[in-house]
């Protein structure tokens, strides 16, 4: 047979338990990742919240050509300064 065992009620007053590393843990990663998302916002709010950069023309484009004879020829298209 199974031993029985008692349970014994505690009365009165009980004293609260303190917060320990983990909670205090919790609480820095919460005020840090707060404050990261605030001043992302801050950051992007700056500019307009633009995500892509201005469209840019092409820079000219320089093909290379290299000649079975090792030597090199640098043909420029497109504008040349």
């Amino acid at each position: 047979m199974a031993k029985k065992v008692k349970v014994v009620k505690v009365k009165g007053p009980v004293q609260k338990q303190r917060a320990n590393v983990y909670t205090m843990m919790l609480i820095v990663s919460f005020i840090a990742l707060s404050l990261g998302s605030f001043l992302l916002y801050k950051e992007l709010e700056r500019y307009e919240f633009e995500y892509e950069a201005p469209k840019r023309p092409k820079p000219p484009g320089v093909a290379m050509m290299i000649t079975p004879t090792g030597s090199q020829y640098c043909l420029a298209i497109g504008n040349t300064v």
